[in-house]
């Protein structure tokens, strides 16, 4: 799908750039969600372009997870409104700004209080917070380190569903900002919208009229015509936050604008420690046996330098219930135990015929230069989202 290259500038300077394999013929289907993080929530923030572009750019091998707060609170700092589709200013931001991650500056430091727009008492103090939240961000730019690069912004005339296919299928996620109804996105079964005809609360069909912008990302596509779509509010919407769009009969009636970000450049600006903190992205499926698979990568944190130093990592997967504290050749026998060997790729690894959907995973890390670092980590947030729907 994509291909991630490394190259050492400095003892303190490290290049990540990602190159896309050219599609001839995409094939009839795709679908990314599983080199996803979780889906998070936006909360009551208009800040859905934000959830979108920050997941394009955690899609990359080796890009933790980053902080829409960063993003959001510079941004706000001196207006309450951001277009939803607004990707030129979106871009222009990404361009000058390198991000820090979520571990830094969480989402919950924005805040998680409203205030009425027509009350203005209530903006004054939104103003007042949105500036102190701005001041806050920008005394952390010696830890925002993480770019965005190649960005590239569209109008809906320049997008069509064989662009958007090509895209996907050569790795590349794109952002869209379309027009919608957000209560029918919400009532929408398992976040399925086929037209602007849909049900409503009661289940009875009506016709949505747009009370709004709203920015999403597509992470893949049906045979049947649609599109696949991460949103931005939680896991409970659709099946554990993605849904399905239908491109000829919804999509682009609403699209506005496009935006697609090309690869992550980092440029650490600490030294590098010998022992690297890590991540794992574990994102999986419910199968249609009731069995579950999961993929799981290995993600280093900022810091460190990415995957060019390590030699292959060793995944132990294990039930919840196990004690994985010490030497795993002592456990009892995992689950599986798998080795991946790829950095291009995030030294991914899929697991299959699971039984349960909650894990404990000891990852071994093998350097190039000699010696391991060892680390478990619970990994509770396996997508369990139920077999791919016919969709017709």
């Amino acid at each position: 799908m994509h291909r991630t290259r490394f190259a050492r500038l400095t003892a303190l300077v490290v290049l990540i750039l990602a190159t896309h394999t050219a599609v001839a013929k995409p094939p009839d289907e795709a679908d990314l969600r599983p080199l996803f993080y979780p889906v998070r929530n936006q909360l009551f923030r208009g800040s859905c372009a934000v959830f979108s572009s920050i997941a394009a750019m955690e899609f990359y091998a080796g890009v933790p997870r980053l902080s829409e707060a960063y993003v959001y609170s510079l941004i706000k700092q001196n207006t309450l409104d951001i277009e939803g589709a607004n990707f030129l200013e979106m871009k222009k931001f990404l361009d000058a700004n390198p991000l820090v991650s979520a571990e830094v500056f969480p989402y919950e430091f924005v805040g998680v209080f409203g205030f009425n727009p027509n009350n203005a008492d209530e903006v004054r103090v939104a103003q007042a917070f949105n500036r102190v939240k701005g001041e806050q961000a920008k005394l952390l730019r010696d830890r925002a380190i993480f770019q965005a690069a190649d960005i590239k912004v569209f109008t809906a005339s320049q997008m069509s569903f064989d662009w958007l296919k090509e895209q996907i299928a050569s790795g590349v996620p794109v952002v869209l900002g379309m027009g919608l109804n957000s209560e029918q996105w919400k009532y929408a079964p398992r976040g399925r919208v086929d037209s602007a005809i849909g049900p409503n609360a009661q289940g009875i069909k009506n016709i949505w009229a747009d009370n709004g912008n709203h920015a999403v990302l597509a992470v893949g596509y049906t045979k049947d015509g649609y599109v696949i779509i991460r949103n931005s509010w939680g896991i409970e919407w659709g099946e554990q936050g993605y849904g399905y769009l239908h491109w000829d009969h919804y999509v682009k009636h609403k699209l506005k604008s496009g935006m697609t970000i090309g690869g992550v450049k980092t440029v650490p600006t600490m030294d590098i420690a010998d022992r690297p903190d890590f991540d794992i992205r574990a994102q999986g499926k419910k199968l249609d046996d009731g069995t579950f698979s999961a993929n799981l990568s290995f993600v280093l944190k900022s810091k460190h330098m990415p995957e060019g130093g390590i030699r292959k990592v060793t995944y132990w997967v294990y039930a919840p219930d196990v004690d994985v504290n010490g030497d795993p050749r002592t456990f009892p026998p995992p689950l599986a135990r798998l080795v991946g060997t790829d950095a291009l790729n995030g030294f991914r690894v899929q697991v299959t015929d699971l039984k349960v959907h909650s894990l404990k995973v000891i990852v071994e890390i093998e350097h190039l230069r000699g010696g391991m670092t060892t680390g478990s980590r619970p990994i509770p947030e396996i997508i369990a989202w139920s077999a791919t729907p016919i969709l017709k």
